[in-house]
């Protein structure tokens, strides 16, 4: 019994002795992988990084559920992206800059070392990884110092989680001899097979800085200096009064200009309105060409081999002639300096000033007005504002001496300035909206302007109502 004991126990030994060495063998080389991958892989900090070549796999890549990818047309051979001062360009096969976030994250990526974390995949996994020899995208970089040699490449495969987290990882071999293994960082901005995901769709950059100062030429070839002071925006040496919003409007769209199209060929820039005659831009950060072509309108920067198209609205903020950057009130007057107005339209009252009181005139007796709504209207007509600035046609607009209606305001002074209110229209020039009439002052043949037509009603009131307590 005590010899059959003992076999028992060294039979036991030797199991155990065997499994022990089993395991040793399992782990063993394991962890001597583990050792090798975190030395295998890395992608030192790039601060002179200049370039990057990105070529994609020849075949369209699966999806997680295993159907192909949904863009499944070949994709460029090469795409390069090169750092043009602080910002990276798209080079090739198109150019243009990248989006501002894309630009970034390639900064941020390559400002650290990038290395692998300690798994290694087995080499049955390589189509699932997208690290073979057709799925695998192939990336060089290329530094200052390195020129037109590779200072490194790699080959890009999956996307994946570290487990238990959110933090991204991406799969990845030197070559397709390499082990694979699972660098530290999301690569997935590398693995890009149409450019046009990168580039950006902004014909300037958004930097949400407004320039204080810009040169502009207009579509009538008059050329204005625009700066801002404490005041709002003016014209250097001058002090005609200026269209605030119509200034702001181009200082705002010079820290950011979206567009709805890319044009790649620009060997006809004639044919986009960007030859003689187009509206030059120039700030500190950006010189630009703005062409009309019918109701389009596109743009150009001088250094940037692209056209863009715009919106309409933004076209129309950005193309303009002199005069409409000229105020809209048709003439600032003093409202104090005010001493008597004739309202138009038949059976509309006059005003008259007795020191600091308005009376109002009718049938050439004199009544007190209702104080409060008589000096709201004497203020109004002070400012009376247009809609826009057109370019006089007499025929048509219906101004002259025998207008329809008129509007005589007398000065303390003796002045006289008398506004013609003129036929219906101008939907060409404002679009659609409100309706318009034509109205000039009889001393400015050449300053037309197009007014709300609720404004001659507005104006036109009897007597009864400006008495009326």
């Amino acid at each position: 019994m005590q010899k059959r004991n003992l076999a028992l126990g060294a039979l036991a030994i030797l199991v155990l002795l065997g499994v022990y060495l089993a395991l040793r063998r399992t782990q063993q080389p394991r962890a001597r992988a583990s050792t090798s991958a975190q030395t295998s892989f890395e992608i030192p900090q790039l601060k002179t990084l200049e370039e990057i070549a990105i070529m994609p796999s020849a075949s369209p890549r699966p999806l997680d559920d295993g159907s192909l990818s949904v863009d499944s047309r070949p994709a460029p051979e090469r795409i390069v992206l090169a750092r043009r001062q602080t910002h990276w360009w798209v080079e090739e096969p198109i150019k243009g800059p990248l989006q501002i976030s894309a630009s970034r994250e390639l900064d941020a990526l390559f400002s650290k070392p990038i290395r692998a974390d300690d798994f290694v995949a087995p080499a049955s996994e390589q189509d699932a990884l997208l690290l073979s020899k057709s799925l695998a995208t192939r990336i060089a970089l290329y530094t200052a110092a390195s020129q037109d040699e590779e200072a490194l490449s790699f080959l890009l495969g999956k996307r994946t989680m570290a487990p238990g987290t959110q933090v991204a990882r991406t799969f990845v071999r030197k070559d397709l001899r390499s082990p694979m293994v699972r660098a530290r960082a999301d690569l997935s901005i590398l693995d890009v097979r149409r450019p046009e995901a990168l580039r950006s769709t902004h014909a300037i950059l958004q930097t949400h800085i407004i320039p204080t100062t810009f040169s502009y030429v207009s579509a009538d070839g008059r050329r204005l200096e625009f700066e801002q002071t404490e005041q709002g925006w003016a014209l250097q040496g001058s002090e005609l009064a200026l269209e605030q919003n119509h200034v702001q409007q181009v200082a705002g769209l010079l820290a950011g200009l979206p567009s709805v199209r890319i044009i790649d060929d620009i060997s006809q820039p004639g044919r986009y309105g960007l030859g003689e005659g187009a509206v030059r831009i120039e700030a500190h950060h950006v010189k630009l060409s703005v062409g009309k072509v019918g109701e389009r309108y596109f743009v150009k920067q001088d250094d940037w081999p692209l056209v863009h198209e715009v919106e309409r609205a933004r076209g129309e903020q950005l193309y303009r002639m002199r005069r409409d950057f000229e105020s809209l009130v048709m003439r600032p007057l003093d409202a104090a300096q005010i001493a008597r107005v004739v309202l138009p339209g038949e059976g509309s009252a006059a005003l008259t000033r007795r020191e600091n009181d308005w009376l109002v005139v009718q049938r050439e007796r004199l009544l007190e007005a209702n104080q409060e709504r008589a000096q709201a209207l004497i203020t109004r007509i002070a400012h009376i504002k247009g809609a826009q600035r057109v370019d006089p046609q007499p025929e048509l607009q219906g101004l002259g001496p025998g207008s329809s209606a008129r509007l005589l305001i007398t000065m303390k002074d003796g002045s006289v300035h008398e506004l013609w209110f003129g036929a219906p229209g101008g939907q060409e020039e404002a679009g659609e909206g409100a309706p318009m009439l034509y109205a000039r002052f009889a001393d400015e043949p050449e300053r037309v302007f197009l007014l709300p037509a609720a404004l001659l009603t507005q104006l036109s009131v009897p007597a009864e109502e400006l008495t009326a307590p």
